[in-house]
């Protein structure tokens, strides 16, 4: 057969090879080769041609395939694409947030208009600074600050009642009153600014029952290991998020020991905490079964 068109037979062979990446022609690319170098030393049998391209090719395709397949088989790891995908969905969430008229951080922008920056194969994103100071005044949160938090809880968790992509959490309750979740109301992750409350670090937010979210804030601001349980500061708290709504008070209210014991199980099982802030969730736990 004419050389030539052994030639146009590789060309073709190497372009489907490229399109494809399939490991399908790439095996007849070497046989090729080899029957044009040996018509380039006066091989001219068409027969013999042939028998050296199956033999070849059939050599190649038995040994080296495996290997090949092998070591090109895409890992199953978190690639960059994945990390993107990862990265928008979170800043698409706050995004969102601040749409429902939720006061967090809002994302600045770098000059490529994008929310974020690659940087040592880590995403960076910027925040806006948020003025506001913190909760704790000289240990004791005065009565205000608590009212204008549940009333700030209240209105949240009524402008986000549908889930915007958040992981749903479930603490065997079914009271139909979902929406996201804070579900990390320390002291530390709220902020006080000329009246308003603003609420910061949705990194930990779920989707589920309202009421977990009140569960987890009473867990937090008023049981202590070391003072014990601010029963007037519960009381005080519930009434403000509640307001007029006694049916949805009376609803709701008994599950709060439920959900604040399942809260700290949670949060036990899904982190790795010192031995001593280990003793501090089992203290809680026990003031809350004793006296919620």
């Amino acid at each position: 057969m004419d050389v030539r068109i052994w030639i146009i037979i590789l060309v073709l062979a190497i372009i489907f090879e490229l399109i494809t990446y399939g490991l399908v022609s790439i095996w007849f690319i070497p046989s090729i080769i080899l029957t044009i170098i040996l018509k380039s030393f006066g091989l001219n049998n068409l027969y013999i041609e042939l028998l050296i391209v199956l033999i070849t090719s059939s050599i190649l395709l038995i040994f080296t395939r495996p290997i090949a397949v092998k070591l090109l088989k895409p890992k199953n790891i978190k690639t960059n694409f994945d990390r993107i995908l990862d990265m928008e969905g979170k800043i698409i969430k706050e995004v969102k947030l601040n749409d429902f008229g939720i006061i967090v951080p809002k994302i600045i922008k770098n000059l490529a208009n994008m929310d974020y920056v690659l940087i040592d194969n880590e995403y960076i994103v910027v925040y806006e600074f948020l003025n506001g100071k913190s909760i704790r005044f000289n240990g004791i949160i005065p009565r205000e600050v608590i009212y204008k938090i549940a009333i700030e809880l209240r209105k949240m968790h009524g402008a986000l009642n549908i889930n915007i992509g958040f992981k749903e959490i479930n603490f065997d309750i079914n009271l139909k009153r979902k929406s996201v979740l804070h579900f990390d109301l320390t002291k530390d992750n709220i902020l006080y600014n000329d009246g308003d409350i603003l609420f910061i670090d949705f990194d930990d937010a779920k989707y589920g029952e309202s009421v977990i979210d009140i569960s987890i804030l009473i867990a937090l601001f008023f049981v202590s290991s070391k003072t014990g349980v601010d029963l007037d500061g519960i009381r005080y708290f519930v009434d403000s998020y509640y307001g007029d709504d006694v049916d949805l008070k009376t609803k709701e209210s008994c599950f709060i020991k439920q959900c604040a014991l399942k809260w700290i199980d949670y949060t036990l099982e899904n982190n790795e905490f010192e031995s001593s802030l280990i003793e501090n969730f089992e203290l809680k736990k026990k003031l809350i079964k004793e006296y919620l």
